[in-house]
């Protein structure tokens, strides 16, 4: 596609998705999700929060990556405080996690390295440095630890999302290092998940949309909007910053809409199953919801970011399939 047929394209698009802002977007689908609790709320003291930002589930404990206070905190599935761990000469400002092989992954975003700890708290180092070569971060966002130990880690504004061996050594890389629109470049990705496929889902924050690429690292396909090819919107399917992706049980993806106020679920090819959530401070209102975790009991928990609180949901009784 040449520059003029790209630039018809985009304003093609762009009348096409005012048109459809117009008219509104606001779903009228019920969701199959109750809302059951919240915890948290402003301040420094143990199951307090300022800015949560990741979320991760092993066994029943819920791990929680509070960043402004350089620090995680972990909980039972009811809210109740159990520990915390990290300082601010470990973690500059802790964001999405991953858990695996008995080890905590932390995107230590200021710091510009994953972090490492095991369950119980105790530092066992990092992998990267600052820097724009490969096996360098510029500030990491997402991280996410496939069954050989390998690690897929989001570059916020690195632009791209890099595969590296579980001594942190390079493998490959996803995008370019530059802004980009088209699909296998990203914009400030925020992300990464895998499937049991090997399929790799990554929260393309800024062009609103998730890519997913196969277990050969081919693109595969991308969802969002019409075209995936960032356009915002509160159409059910589309979003206003896609910031945060999660696969649960079945494959089902989990997407932060996080402008959008709400949690969005899909297949694995991006047909949406359900949603909820709408703007607020009250019970089962978000503001700004910015990642979640999925339990193996089908509860949900949602981090609040802009209410600096843990929301759990849960499937209603008619619809546990979701």
């Amino acid at each position: 596609m040449n520059r003029h047929s790209s630039l018809c394209l985009g304003l093609v698009l762009l009348g096409f998705s005012l048109l459809l802002s117009a008219c509104g977007g606001a779903s009228a689908r019920e969701s199959g999700y109750e809302w059951v609790q919240s915890w948290g709320g402003f301040g420094q003291e143990p199951g307090q929060f300022n800015d949560p930002i990741g979320i991760a589930i092993a066994g029943e404990e819920v791990f929680v990556a509070d960043a402004r206070n350089a620090r995680i905190q972990v909980f039972d599935f009811d809210g109740r405080f159990l520990r915390q761990f990290g300082n601010r000469e470990q973690l500059g400002r802790p964001m999405h996690l991953a858990i695996a092989q008995g080890k905590l992954y932390v995107a230590d975003y200021w710091n510009d390295r994953i972090a490492l700890f095991t369950l119980d708290g105790r530092w066992q180092g990092s992998l990267g440095r600052a820097g724009r070569a490969a096996g360098e971060f510029s500030t990491p966002s997402g991280v996410a630890v496939d069954d050989q130990g390998r690690l897929y880690v989001a570059e916020f504004h690195g632009q791209r999302v890099q595969l590296l061996d579980p001594q942190g050594k390079p493998l490959r890389q996803w995008g370019t290092g530059e802004k980009g629109l088209w699909y296998g470049r990203f914009n400030y990705p925020s992300d990464v998940a895998l499937d049991t496929r090997g399929y790799l889902y990554v929260a393309d924050a800024y062009n609103d949309r998730i890519q997913v690429f196969d277990s050969n690292g081919e693109f595969s396909h991308a969802w969002g909007g019409p075209f995936a090819l960032n356009i915002a919107g509160g159409f059910d399917g589309w979003f206003r910053t896609a910031i945060s992706v999660t696969v649960g049980p079945q494959d089902r993806v989990y997407v932060s809409d996080f402008l959008n106020h709400r949690i969005q679920i899909f297949t694995p090819q991006g047909e949406l199953l359900d949603l909820f959530g709408e703007h607020g401070a009250g019970d089962g209102q978000f503001e700004r919801p910015i990642d979640v975790a999925v339990a193996p009991t089908g509860e949900l928990f949602v981090v609040d970011f802009g209410n600096h609180r843990i929301q759990k949901w849960r499937p209603k009784a008619t619809r546990t399939g979701h």
